[in-house]
């Protein structure tokens, strides 16, 4: 690596003679705030529990949390679940008090359940649900409503328009949704029977901002003849029209030649109209004879794709998270790879990961895990863990706890998480909780969130502020030719793909500082 002379940077010389001893490590940590209720009513609502946290923000200080919950005003909306939601005008920092989405609600004796909220960014929102609430087949369908400003929604309606007319417990479930600024959304579902039989991935799109929606079709006429069990679909768009589904699948697709379940995917270009068939994500599949199970996907919407599941290895005793990435639009995708570092050696398993992304290179992964990190008072409950790349994917920090009542929870599960990022950086992740945080907000599961930032902060050797020990780290990482090594990304602060002099002013701007936080 070509390093610059002391002439140029001279604080960076104070570090040479440490800096020669160094070898890169993972990228930097986060700092996150210690988990709080977010349902406000947390500690009034008695043995009422919430549950199935889903998050969306504008990216310009507006959040809406949607969930599903058994109650609000002692009880008032009977005793089957129904959808809540809570908005922020602050970033995530305060959040209003619940309220539900479907005032109508309180004359169904039906369970609504496990909600996803989506916004466009541009005043455009929108909530899906299921629901036993059919008023004709004795099914599950989905539900939808839209506002314009996170606060007065429309009266609901079926998102599956076959509802009245779709076999008896031919279930709709584990909807997702992927928003373009252009008015076109496009919704992807799983349909069948009970579990244990087969299902089929289908798809719905909207060309008005979520208001109206076209007839529910299979996502590819394939799955009109297909054997095997299609089950909960993730989509992402680049908001171009370019967009990627994945779900599990146990079809015996393509390469896929064995008898497990795999991840699959289809890609369209042209914002949800038509899709390419479908073939296995996981380029083992033919080989690996293993579980892998449920996804995610994302994009940064400059190139970039990565999708993440967790797998069942050596015989089911473990299962760990696996990634694959992709620069052309999910053309092709590289050999999967474990995410979780630890993967060898942990004790606990890791499952659901979720993923968001800036466009300068930086993505956070956020799954559950029962793994205690070598720590006895992590305990073997379920937890909340992260890792963070600044290099799209091809180096990954090594696992952390994020909520912080991890090492007092004992064995209090952590439930349902999920993360959304905004414009500025700010992250936000949700999660529902056993534990009462030491008695505060009772016996029953609660809302639970923390908030950090998705940025490059200096902080190479991961102690929490930026100091002289960082300044040997971006001493051994300066060039003035690129690209960067690998592990030198959280220096490259405007993104430009090196560490030079442009990135040292913004570097000394932070020195001495603790990373960002809450």
């Amino acid at each position: 690596m070509k390093h610059s002379g002391c002439s140029r940077v001279p604080f960076v010389c104070l570090s040479v003679a440490v800096s020669a001893a160094l070898t890169l490590p993972a990228t930097a940590a986060m700092q996150w705030s210690y988990p709080q209720v977010l349902n406000s009513n947390g500690a009034a609502d008695g043995s009422r529990s919430d549950y199935y946290p889903r998050l969306a923000t504008d990216g310009s200080g507006v959040w809406l949390t949607v969930w599903a919950s058994r109650d609000l005003a002692g009880g008032a909306y009977g005793d089957d679940m129904d959808i809540f939601f809570a908005r922020s005008v602050d970033d995530g920092a305060t959040w209003s008090s619940p309220a539900i989405v479907d005032p109508a609600a309180t004359a169904d004796d039906l369970h609504d359940s496990n909600p996803e909220v989506y916004t466009d960014g541009t005043n455009h929102w929108m909530v899906v649900w299921g629901s036993w609430d059919t008023g004709a087949t004795s099914d599950i369908d989905l539900w939808y409503v839209v506002s314009t400003n996170g606060i007065d929604f429309s009266a609901p309606a079926h998102l599956n328009d076959d509802w009245a007319t779709d076999p008896e417990r031919d279930h709709d479930g584990t909807p997702h949704v992927a928003a373009n600024p252009n008015g076109t959304w496009v919704a992807v579902w799983m349909k069948g029977k009970d579990y244990g039989d087969e299902h089929d991935i289908y798809t719905s799109r909207s060309t008005d901002h979520g208001r109206t929606w076209t007839s529910p079709v299979y996502l590819h006429a394939s799955m009109t003849t297909d054997p095997g069990d299609d089950i909960v679909p993730r989509i992402a768009s680049d908001g171009t029209g370019n967009m990627v589904v994945t779900w599990k699948s146990d079809n015996l697709i393509g390469s896929n030649g064995t008898a497990d379940g795999d991840i699959h995917y289809s890609r369209s270009g042209d914002s949800g109209a038509s899709w390419t068939a479908p073939a296995a994500l996981n380029t083992d599949a033919g080989t690996d004879g293993v579980y892998d199970i449920e996804g995610t996907i994302a994009t940064d919407g400059a190139g970039q794709w990565i999708a993440a599941w967790y797998r069942e290895i050596s015989g089911g005793l473990d299962r760990d998270i696996m990634f694959a990435r992709s620069t052309d639009n999910g053309a092709s995708w590289s050999s999967p790879a474990p995410l979780n570092t630890n993967w060898a050696t942990d004790t606990g398993d890791d499952s659901r990961p979720r993923l968001v992304t800036n466009a300068l290179g930086d993505w956070l992964v956020v799954w559950l895990s029962k793994d205690n990190l070598g720590i006895p008072m992590l305990g073997t409950d379920r937890d909340v863990f992260y890792a963070k790349s600044c290099d799209d994917g091809a180096s990954w920090t090594p696992p952390a706890v994020l909520n912080g009542n991890a090492y007092t929870d004992f064995s209090k599960h952590d439930w349902s998480h999920d993360v959304a990022l905004g414009l500025d950086g700010r992250v936000l992740v949700a999660w529902y909780t056993d534990d009462s945080l030491g008695g505060t907000i009772g016996s029953d599961r609660d809302l639970l969130f923390s908030t950090s930032v998705l940025e490059r902060d200096g902080d190479r050797d991961l102690d929490g502020d930026v100091d002289l020990h960082d300044f040997a780290w971006f001493q051994a990482c300066f060039t003035t030719t690129g690209p960067i090594e690998s592990g030198c990304c959280l220096f490259d602060f405007d993104g430009d793909d090196d560490v030079d002099i442009d990135d040292y002013a913004d570097f000394g701007a932070v020195l001495g500082d603790p990373v960002s936080g809450s």
